[in-house]
């Protein structure tokens, strides 16, 4: 049979030791006076805000100008300066590509009329069969390109008109300009 043990209140608390070498967990005197549990509760409130662009909403700059006197002036100085600096790398990459796209078709046809006037004189020369194909190769260069870069350039053109402009199978609209009359009028 076990016994159990009560445990006397004491001014000293029991060892780890004390603790496990005891069968069952000490029993404390029930006290009719309990005191009642306190809670209390912290309520944090966080503010985040975040803005877009170069520049910070009017009120932050503010702030930033009431912080360090001037700052909002050289906030704006950046902003300018940034601006201006992405605006000219804009512009030097337009005018390369613009460069890039006219000196394309121009060295393209140097080169074919080079080919043509070899393969010429390649054929004036006796080699009919050099010549013939070195004429013929010139001819598919600048010929390939032309065809089928028009026919990217509908497709692209085509591709866009779909996405700016729904068909009006999908949605049910009628697109189609109303039949006019033969007085004129709709």
């Amino acid at each position: 049979m076990t016994r159990r043990k009560q445990a006397i209140p004491s001014q000293k608390s029991p060892s780890p030791k004390e603790i496990a070498a005891q069968e069952e967990p000490p029993v404390l005197p029930v006290s009719k006076e309990r005191p009642v549990a306190k809670r209390s509760a912290e309520i944090a409130h966080f503010k985040a805000e975040f803005f877009e662009g170069p520049l910070p909403p009017p009120d932050t700059l503010a702030e930033y100008d009431r912080i360090c006197p001037g700052a909002a002036s050289r906030i704006l100085a950046m902003a300018e300066s940034q601006s201006k600096h992405r605006q000219e790398l804009e512009s030097r990459v337009v005018q390369s590509n613009c460069r890039s796209q006219d000196r394309g078709p121009v060295l393209g046809f140097v080169l074919a009329l080079a080919v043509i006037a070899l393969g010429g004189y390649l054929i004036l020369h006796g080699k009919e069969l050099s010549g013939l194909v070195a004429l013929i190769g010139a001819l598919t260069a600048v010929v390939i390109p032309f065809v089928y870069g028009k026919r990217a350039q509908r497709q692209e053109l085509e591709e866009k008109r779909r996405e700016l402009v729904p068909r009006a199978d999908e949605k049910g609209w009628d697109y189609s300009l109303p039949e006019r009359s033969s007085d004129g009028e709709p």
